[in-house]
């Protein structure tokens, strides 16, 4: 197996910078064909649907990129990529894994990512749960 570089935490949060741009336009459309599609009508506020509509958006946003080249537009920008633990690219089913560990581990005040300092590997609790990791990307 060849030899890889884990990400720093740094790069992570620096390429999760760049992406809530991205997720903040996503976010802007969604809620944009939404209001259309309820005929310009607000929703309630803690609408349940509506809440999981938006995060489903977000998890769609990351798992389209995460299958599709392994990296985000903030993760090709830091040069970091999301690949599973035998460095292979994800597959749809790890990509939604990944996702759905990752929610409280952003959460929670981002303690998932706190386990990073911890190993040799600097892998977060998503990465533990999900069986991917984040590695420097070789060009």
């Amino acid at each position: 197996m060849r030899s890889v570089t884990s990400a720093s935490l740094f790069r992570r949060l620096a390429a999760g910078v760049y992406d809530i741009f991205l997720i903040f336009a996503l976010l802007l459309l969604a809620t944009s064909i939404a209001l259309f599609l309820n005929h310009g009508q607000s929703f309630k506020q803690h609408n349940v649907l509506f809440s999981l509509y938006l995060i489903s958006s977000i998890g769609f946003f990351y798992c389209w990129f995460w299958t599709r080249g392994g990296q985000t537009l903030g993760m090709q920008a830091w040069k970091i990529k999301v690949v599973s633990h035998d460095l292979q690219p994800l597959t749809w089913l790890l990509a939604i894994k990944r996702f759905i560990f990752a929610v409280p581990s952003v959460c929670f005040f981002g303690l998932g990512f706190l386990s990073s300092f911890f190993n040799k590997k600097k892998l977060s609790l998503h990465d533990y749960a999900s069986k991917t990791r984040i590695i420097l990307k070789s060009d």
